[in-house]
């Protein structure tokens, strides 16, 4: 069985396997011509490949209910569930620890979040300061010292960014505004030098400041969600010119015999899906075993720098290690105590 899924989710994921984040293999010039290009109609090219379309959903459909099988099986919980409920506190360490090396690297790079944001057209005149305001944010958080501190910071330049001219481009990297508001609201994974909780005298405040709380693994993975699904609309949807381009730049129909516009096509729809299972928490650890195993695929293949993915990259291990909340479908549909699915 086990075989069986994985031998169909390799077929599925060829799309995916020759999938980037385009702006990052391309150079300026293309991006800038690609930028200008009409919309490609994905929804065209859907019909005209009817067949091929239609045999992807059905392989889809039929490996999400193979996996969800898998996964509810009580024999594999009991086996399973000792590991993943010990390990699930230590997704906060993971996802302070990334962000603190994300935003450290980018100090480092002098581009803000990803190489197509150089700090120096970001910022202009203020380059220094933002390139020292991101060193001290990435440290507090990294080392536990103020983490809070630097959350602010982080979200401070976030928002900075978002004025500066890159406006809606930003929800690109909205894990980094989500993962810092976290931090920023309930302190870090580990803090060893940190500020005092916040204290609440009336019991409105304590009451919704508990609510909030709960809902701090949601915040974070619905903005990693809505990072990937619009960087798929940006790149394939609303400027598909920039997918295309790279699929005929790396000749990737050498490898896989479809039609470019169908490789888009396929990567589009997975990485909508992931993005779509992430935000509404199903199937989350086989999702992001998806997700990095093929980015890691992605990395290999284009040469890419992997300083820009590290966000991506700890994010997923995060909802790989912590699994489920009380917010996701799963964990609502499977009510047991605190057992949950296991992929």
């Amino acid at each position: 069985m086990l075989f069986f899924i994985f031998s169909l989710v390799g077929i599925l994921a060829i799309p995916l396997v020759v999938s980037a984040h385009e702006v990052y293999v391309l150079t300026s010039s293309e991006i800038a011509n690609d930028l200008l290009a009409a919309p490609i109609n994905l929804f065209a090219v859907a019909a005209s490949h009817e067949f091929q379309f239609l045999t992807a959903m059905f392989l889809g459909i039929l490996v999400v209910f193979c996996v969800l099988g898998i996964s509810l099986l009580h024999g594999l919980g009991r086996i399973v569930e000792p590991v993943i409920l010990k390990i699930k506190p230590y997704a906060a360490h993971i996802a302070q620890i990334t962000i603190g090396s994300a935003l450290i690297a980018s100090a480092y790079y002098g581009a803000l979040f990803g190489t197509e944001l150089p700090l120096v057209h970001l910022f202009s005149g203020y380059v220094q300061i933002v390139t020292i305001g991101l060193y001290i944010a990435g440290g507090c958080i990294l080392f536990g010292i103020y983490p809070r501190l630097g959350a602010l910071i982080a979200i401070a330049i976030y928002i900075c960014s978002v004025f500066s001219g890159e406006g809606i481009y930003m929800l690109s990297y909205l894990t980094y505004f989500g993962e810092g508001l976290v931090i920023f609201l309930f302190g870090g994974g580990y803090e060893f030098v940190a500020f005092s909780k916040p204290q609440f005298s009336g019991k409105r405040a304590k009451k919704f400041f508990k609510e909030l709380e709960k809902r701090k693994h949601f915040l974070m993975r619905a903005c990693f969600a809505t990072s990937l699904i619009y960087a798929s609309l940006y790149a394939k949807l609303i400027h598909g010119e920039l997918a295309l381009n790279t699929v005929m730049k790396y000749h990737l129909t050498n490898y896989f015999p479809f039609d470019p516009l169908f490789i888009v096509l396929g990567a589009f729809i997975i990485e909508i899906l992931i993005g779509l299972f992430f935000l509404i928490g199903f199937e989350i650890r086989f999702t992001a075993l998806f997700f990095l195993t093929f980015l890691t695929m992605s990395l290999i293949f284009f040469g890419e720098s992997v300083w820009p993915h590290i966000i991506l990259i700890g994010t997923a291990i995060t909802l790989l290690v912590h699994g489920y909340d009380e917010y996701t479908i799963e964990k609502i549909w499977y009510k047991k105590g605190k057992r949950e699915p296991v992929f």
